[in-house]
């Protein structure tokens, strides 16, 4: 089943809108779930599950839901999504340049599969200046979020307080599945997130294991959990 952005927002793979992600994550979703919840098939009862980004795009309904979820998984991510791509309040160029690649070719319709020759464009990219234009190196066309990374790079920015939701009221949050890996680059942030749910009194469980964000292994070990968490 395949959802058009209701919100004409957040738009991916032909649906309206444009994709700027982290800026409409919650208004989307939430326009998403008073849809579902509309429909003469549903009792009312929603669940959901995210990994990465997809598990920012959960961060940006689970606290805000009314009524609340029954569940949600949040995978290999983290409530203050922005830690990925400014570390400390250094940008993360790397991090961002190679997200921006693999959006990039996605929205343009292009498999996203492994390439060396795209880590072998990617390093070359991090080295020119003006950074502006790094995107079109990794993925042949202007990203959006390239752009708004190196537009809003400076430490404090109010543009990306929309991506964070650390500071939301975590007690509204149904109970909640985990899965990250040692070597994860959203582990610390993840770590943190779960002892703040379980402080706030939250049902959470954490699974972390031998992985790198995204490989196989995490990902099988992913999709087994939350088969069973649903």
């Amino acid at each position: 089943m395949g959802f058009r952005s209701l919100s004409k927002a957040l738009g991916t793979f032909g649906s309206g809108g444009q994709f700027r992600p982290f800026l409409h994550e919650k208004a989307d979703g939430l326009a998403t779930l008073a849809w579902l919840r509309g429909q003469p098939w549903c009792d009312g009862r929603v669940s959901m599950i995210g990994a990465s980004y997809l598990g920012h795009a959960v961060w940006a309904v689970a606290p805000y839901a009314d009524p609340p979820l029954e569940s949600v998984a949040l995978n290999v991510t983290a409530a203050r999504f922005s830690t990925v791509f400014y570390d400390h309040g250094t940008p993360v160029l790397k991090n961002a340049l190679a997200w921006s690649g693999l959006i990039g070719t996605q929205e343009r319709g292009l498999r996203s599969v492994a390439n060396p020759l795209q880590q072998v464009r990617l390093r070359h990219a991090l080295r020119k200046v003006p950074l502006q234009s790094a995107d079109v190196d990794v993925a042949g066309a202007p990203v959006p979020f390239w752009r708004d990374f190196v537009d809003h790079a400076e430490p404090g920015d109010t543009f990306w307080a929309v991506a964070d939701h650390d500071g939301a009221d975590l007690t509204r949050l149904p109970p909640v599945s985990m899965v990250t890996g040692w070597w994860d680059l959203f582990l610390p942030a993840q770590l943190r997130d779960f002892a703040a749910l379980r402080a706030a009194g939250v049902s959470a469980q954490l699974v972390v294991g031998p992985w790198l964000h995204a490989e196989p292994a995490e990902l099988r070990a992913t999709a087994r959990q939350d088969v069973a968490w649903l």
